[in-house]
C-alpha cells in the first residue's frame, strides 16, 4: 500500500531540524578540549585521518545503498529489505539505543 506523501513541514519536524541543530555541533564545541587531553595537534590529526579511512567503506555501502532503495528509514529500511521483519525491528531498537547514549 503506497502511502501519500506530507507536503509540508510541522512543528514536530521544526523541533527535530532545531534540536538536531544544536546536538550537531557539539564537536565543534568538544574539539579544543579534544586537542588538548589527544596530547597536541599532530596525535589528533591521525586519530581524524584513521576515523576517515575507516569510515570510507561505510558511505560506500550506505551511497550504493541509497540508490537501489530510495525510501526513508536508514539501516533499518536495509535491513527490512535484506533481513525481513524481525532484523528491522531490532535494527531500530539498536539505532534508538546508540542514539540515546551517544547524545548526552
Amino acid at each position: 500500500m503506497e502511502q501519500e506523501k506530507r507536503k509540508q513541514v510541522g512543528a514536530v519536524d521544526f523541533f527535530c531540524i532545531g534540536f538536531g541543530a544544536i546536538v550537531g555541533v557539539g564537536w565543534a564545541v568538544s574539539i579544543n578540549n579534544w586537542m588538548a587531553s589527544s596530547g597536541g595537534p599532530l596525535p589528533a590529526a591521525v586519530g581524524y585521518l584513521l576515523a576517515l579511512v575507516m569510515m570510507v567503506p561505510v558511505s560506500l555501502c550506505y551511497c550504493e545503498l541509497c540508490t537501489m532503495m530510495p525510501v526513508s528509514g536508514g539501516g533499518m529500511a536495509y535491513a527490512f529489505r535484506a533481513f525481513g521483519d524481525k532484523a528491522a525491528y531490532l535494527s531500530g531498537w539498536a539505532a534508538l539505543g546508540a542514539f540515546i547514549t551517544i547524545i548526552p
